[in-house]
């Protein structure tokens, strides 16, 4: 089973740029699993404007905070420097059409749907999700179509198309994790199964059912490495080595022997199991030939014999 990670623009607000832990961990995991990321153009051209809002709110802020540095210093407002200038700007978006490239060549983005726009407008009109009152939705709406569109190119295949987002009123069924009643009618009335597609609420949690419960505790880990999300002390390198005894030597109520902080030997991956990825912090190994993982905040160890 293939299965097509779609996030929605409010899932990637932080994240314009796709370059943080999360996304990271799900595109390091296509390696190991069935699954890609996918981005519908409209989700592209309104992360665009939401950097450019972004980016006129950090100028606009910074040149407040140089006149109220200059009330407050006594120096003028060419001795100091809290304002972003045009060149940095377009520095900043420059960044972005380039990520944007990149996303292109890799080919996950999903083109815009084919609609018209009397059957875009019969939509809202009616109300038809995931519109809703007061035209809202028509971004959600060309994602939505975006899905069933890729669906019906792909009759018979064994795709799920999993939609990540954050608005319950557009996709979700009350209080449920579960598509809207009215969606599934959507889809019945296509021939498109049911179960094509998946909603969840956060990409946490699309981690952790659709990755980390379908590989090995050893991928897991080991995306969650490459996604930056665990700090990564699994090299037989001595400057990694050196940083762990540090990490180790910091936190002194994580261990009972220290003599373990002298004799790191890497993460044995072989013999990692019962990890669960999200829980993960830190990658240690524990004496030798034993494996242990830390886990956030709790000063619990999950540990096993290589």
């Amino acid at each position: 089973m293939t299965i097509l990670v779609i996030p929605d623009t409010n899932i990637l607000y932080s994240d314009p740029f796709l370059e943080k832990p999360l996304v990271k961990t799900i595109i390091a995991a296509e390696e190991r699993a069935d699954l890609r990321l996918m981005i519908p153009a409209v989700v592209v051209d309104e992360l665009r404007n939401k950097v450019v809002e972004r980016l006129e709110k950090a100028t606009s802020d910074g040149k407040k905070v140089g006149r109220e540095f200059v009330n407050l210093s006594g120096l003028t407002e060419h001795e100091i420097k809290f304002h972003i200038n045009n060149r940095e700007q377009k520095a900043v978006l420059d960044r972005f059409e380039q990520r944007v490239e990149e996303l292109a060549q890799e080919g996950r983005i999903l083109d815009y749907p084919i609609i018209s726009p009397e059957q875009l407008a019969q939509r809202s009109i009616r109300r038809q999700r995931p519109f809703q009152d007061k035209d809202r939705g028509m971004r959600d709406t060309l994602a939505w179509l975006n899905i069933k569109e890729y669906l019906r190119s792909n009759p018979g295949s064994d795709t799920k198309m999993l939609l990540v987002s954050s608005d319950d009123k557009a996709f979700f069924e009350s209080g449920k994790d579960e598509l809207h009643e009215s969606l599934k009618k959507e889809l019945d009335d296509e021939r498109i199964p049911r179960d094509s597609v998946i909603v969840r609420r956060d990409l946490n949690r699309a981690i952790t059912e659709f990755i980390s419960d379908r590989l090995a505790s050893a991928d897991s880990v080991k995306c969650a490495i490459e996604g930056n999300r665990i700090k990564d002390f699994t090299y037989r390198d001595d400057t990694v080595a050196l940083m762990a005894q540090d990490w180790m030597f910091e936190h002194p109520s994580e261990f009972e022997d220290p003599y373990i902080a002298t004799n790191y030997l890497g993460v044995e991956f072989d013999g990692l199991e019962g990890v669960v990825l999200e829980d993960v912090e830190e990658t240690l190994v524990l004496g030798s030939g034993q494996v242990s993982v830390d886990l956030y905040g709790l000063g619990k160890r999950a540990s096993s014999e290589s």
